[in-house]
């Protein structure tokens, strides 16, 4: 039962950091009336860039905080499910430039 709560939870974690932004489509709930605790973790960061682990986790918990339904929790004992991350990767690129050919504006892209 517990590796079917983290696949669904692994799924709105997939969902919830797409593109641009931090927040699902819709105010629908996939998973179980039996989660009400959810325990989300300080993410792993496997890449070179500074704290982003803490800032995405954040996001993540704020956006699961945000639908009301579910109480949050940083830390992985007496919770209902448990969503953990991985960040493999991070780039970042140029998105648009001044008239000094200049970066104003990047895109980062988390896997």
């Amino acid at each position: 039962m517990m590796d079917r709560r983290h696949f669904l939870l692994g799924s709105l974690a997939a969902l919830a950091l797409p593109g641009c932004g931090y927040s699902l489509s819709g105010r629908g709930s996939f998973l179980p009336a039996s989660i009400r605790t959810i325990g989300v973790p300080l993410f792993t960061n496997t890449t070179n860039l500074f704290e982003i682990e803490q800032r995405v986790t954040d996001k993540v918990r704020a956006e699961l905080t945000g639908r009301g339904r579910w109480t949050v929790s940083p830390t992985r004992e007496g919770v209902d499910a448990l969503l953990t991350g991985e960040i493999t990767n991070a780039i970042l690129a140029p998105a648009a430039f001044n008239a000094q050919q200049q970066a104003t504006r990047l895109v980062l892209t988390i896997v």
